[in-house]
């Protein structure tokens, strides 16, 4: 059995390949997502996209998206982008994080730039600190919550039967955070013997100490799949 703790929209394309790989699987989402307060978006130069459920969601809280060309974190956030008809300038190539995104050529001359980005609450702050170094005047729009597990999540996470597991998989440091959360919260510390298999190396620094954490080559489902291959041909350990 493999735990994929994406939110279910989320979680289709790599649940998809576990069902071709033939692999038992379930989705148990470490992170709910409700919308923002409505908010109208001020003018910029350029918008950044942290997320898929940003494409998304700017659309409830704000009616619209930005008037303006857009970076995106990933190419599943640029493909959401261009399905509503906005220019996509450019998106990291390997690495979808706030690193990848601060590399682009688009983003090291930015003085006097006025830069949106558009996120999820709670946001950390790194991409719009480094901008604003960088001369740029960066406006923060949360325009969804973050939020911990449902309770449902969390029963189905304690009826998960450990001599069947094999790994668990995560696509973002705060669905990792709240799963560290959850396991303390809940006496659940089992599931940390467990391979995790995590996608950036900010995850594996963080965890690294705490569960046998294995960075996949980058974060994309089928790179998740490569990353999955040695556990799904072991021996179901059992505790």
């Amino acid at each position: 059995m493999i735990i994929i703790t994406r939110p279910i929209a989320q979680a289709q394309t790599l649940l998809e390949l576990c069902h071709q790989h033939q692999w038992p699987c379930c989705v148990i989402p470490m992170l709910s997502i409700e919308p923002s307060k409505p908010l109208t978006l001020p003018t910029a130069d350029l918008a950044i996209f942290i997320s898929q459920n940003a494409v998304e969601y700017c659309i409830q809280a704000c009616g619209k998206l930005p008037h303006c060309p857009s970076l995106a974190i990933g190419p599943s956030t640029a493909q959401a982008l261009m399905d509503q008809g906005c220019t996509v300038l450019d998106t990291p190539a390997t690495a979808y994080s706030t690193e990848g995104l601060l590399n682009l050529p688009t983003l090291q001359a930015v003085q006097n730039k006025k830069i949106l980005i558009i996120c999820g609450n709670p946001y950390k702050n790194e991409c719009a600190d480094a901008l604003t170094a960088r001369g740029a005047q960066v406006i923060c729009c949360p325009v969804y919550n973050r939020l911990g597990p449902l309770p449902s999540a969390i029963e189905a996470l304690r009826d998960v039967e450990p001599s069947t597991l094999k790994a668990i998989t995560f696509s973002s440091l705060t669905t990792l955070d709240y799963f560290d959360q959850t396991l303390q919260a809940h006496n659940l510390q089992h599931l940390s013997q467990y391979p995790w298999i995590v996608i950036s190396s900010k995850m594996m620094k963080k965890y690294e100490k705490k569960a046998a954490c294995v960075l996949a080559k980058d974060p994309t489902p089928a790179s998740i799949i490569e990353a999955l291959k040695p556990f799904m041909h072991s021996k179901i350990k059992t505790s």
